[in-house]
């Protein structure tokens, strides 16, 4: 479904309080939800970064065991 289906089509009547919640009970796609409030989804791989700390705590459990 495009975003102009969505706008022709509204997942909600305007005028009504809404909560999250009924937006994700709908059939809709998250990005299709988005959509209608004009803005996108972009999905991307997160990558953990490590840190001085992270390491620090990582070699004293090494040493414990």
């Amino acid at each position: 479904m495009s975003a102009n289906d969505l706008q022709q089509n509204r997942m909600m009547e305007s005028g009504q309080s809404n909560t999250f919640r009924q937006y994700f009970d709908t059939s809709y796609k998250p990005d299709e939800i988005l959509a209608e409030f004009g803005v996108g989804l972009q999905r991307t791989n997160f990558v953990w970064l490590e840190s001085t700390h992270l390491q620090k705590y990582k070699e004293a459990i090494t040493q414990l065991k």
